[in-house]
């Protein structure tokens, strides 16, 4: 099982990295220290994978994101810092200009609903956790908006920075920004 998981976070960076159609299973299997034949073994196709890859980082993340909004000993900033690079933060780095387009259409094509529900999902959540906080009662009329605002800036961060450190710095000036407002 660890071998699998291991498989599927080198093919899911593979495909951020080079695109769905750049991509051979061949690359795959070199990267994660299998033969094809071995990666076969696993995965009918291409398209497999990719669906494979795509749900089980989409299920890391939303436990990951559930955990960080769950952790009260944090400051209610820190817990939405610690949701939105659960989210995004980890793909900081990733795509490449060129790759972005082929992603998300062979992700959409590969995935149909599957992801937009799991953003939505994210979104919800994170839209909760605002609204019940004592701290941002105050942004109840707007939160929904606050929300769309972070989401705008994870998606655009997570592919044009180049450093974690960025990304974190960013998004925790624009989470200040929208808990102040």
């Amino acid at each position: 099982m660890e071998k699998q998981e291991y498989v599927l976070q080198i093919a899911l960076r593979t495909f951020l990295r080079y695109g769905f159609k750049k991509t051979s299973m061949e690359d795959i299997a070199k990267a994660a220290g299998l033969t094809r034949q071995g990666l076969y073994f696993h995965f009918q196709n291409k398209d497999e994978l990719l669906k494979c890859s795509v749900e089980k980082a989409l299920d890391d993340s939303m436990q990951a994101v559930t955990l960080a909004l769950d952790t009260k000993v944090l400051s209610l900033e820190e817990r939405i810092f610690h949701a939105l690079d659960a989210w995004f933060g980890c793909y900081v780095g990733l795509f490449t200009p060129e790759s972005i387009p082929d992603w998300e259409f062979h992700c959409n094509r590969v995935m149909g609903e599957e992801v937009e529900q799991s953003n939505a999902q994210f979104r919800r959540k994170l839209t909760a956790v605002i609204l019940s906080s004592p701290e941002t009662a105050h942004l109840a009329p707007l939160a929904e908006t606050a929300v769309e605002m972070l989401w705008i800036c994870g998606q655009k961060w997570k592919r044009t920075l180049d450093s974690h450190d960025a990304f974190a710095g960013k998004m925790r000036e624009a989470i200040h920004l929208c808990c102040q407002i």
